[in-house]
């Protein structure tokens, strides 16, 4: 008799969790067939209003082009220092033969 009651009351527990994973099982597909709409939503969102993400892409691409703007212009004030500083051809050939006059000179 005893074994009869627990073999029932196992019974039952099964019963009682089966029901339960069941209704999960159906409230997870519920979440999803929502979560597969939201996501088409969002989607035909983006596609109606392309304009929007156009436009933060504008903004980004005007900081890009600024930054990239003053990084030239820097380089290109280096390159001018640096000219400014270097010998051109001309004048390094008439310091050689300076120096090699000086030394024959000498």
């Amino acid at each position: 008799m005893e074994l009869r009651s627990q073999n029932e009351n196992i019974q039952h527990a099964i019963a009682k969790y089966t029901k339960e994973e069941q209704k999960l099982d159906s409230e997870m597909k519920k979440c999803e067939v929502q979560r597969t709409k939201m996501e088409s939503f969002l989607h035909i969102g983006r596609i109606r209003d392309p304009k929007k993400s156009v436009y933060v892409k504008n903004d980004e691409a005007k900081n890009r082009n600024k930054k990239l703007l003053m990084d030239l212009e820097m380089c290109r004030a280096r390159l001018r220092t640096l000219t400014s500083f270097t010998p051109t051809e001309q004048e390094l050939a008439e310091r050689m033969m300076t120096y090699r006059e000086y030394l024959s000179n000498i």
